[in-house]
């Protein structure tokens, strides 16, 4: 849905440049893109996006406002110190249901994960190293 993008902040070299680093570029553009195009052609009467994106809280509003779906959103697990999120105020503030007074909001929690996650690293066939869990997820 996105595209990703090599980049180094601060790194002024003009020569060739090889980039190790990806920056996710524009998957939460299509992501609000799709939802407004699926609540405009009706494919749904209630939605659950699950981010920690404040940048998804105009489009939810938007469908709200607009085609009078209430969103409902669902948290990443957050703890101080273990996983570093920007306070989600707006985006959590996008999915206050007026009519039942109450936010439509699930966070999740690290413990909601015990025993349900892959394993912290995965090889293929001939024992290569495939991928490795970031070390802040393998509290779970």
């Amino acid at each position: 849905m996105g595209k990703f993008c090599g980049t180094v902040k601060g790194c002024n070299f003009k020569g060739n440049k090889y980039f190790d680093i990806r920056e996710e570029k524009q998957t939460d553009v299509n992501v609000s893109l799709s939802l407004l195009r699926d609540a405009y052609l009706k494919k749904y009467d209630r939605y659950f996006l699950m981010s920690g994106d404040n940048d998804f809280a105009p489009v939810l509003r938007t469908i709200k406002d607009l085609f009078n779906i209430n969103p409902f959103l669902i948290t990443p697990p957050y703890e101080q110190g273990v996983v570093n999120l920007k306070p989600i105020k707006d985006l959590k503030s996008a999915c206050f249901d007026k009519k039942r007074q109450k936010f439509n909001v699930i966070n999740l929690k690290f413990n909601n994960f015990i025993g349900h996650s892959f394993p912290e690293k995965i090889y293929d066939t001939s024992g290569k190293l495939v991928i490795e869990m970031p070390g802040e997820y393998s509290k779970f």
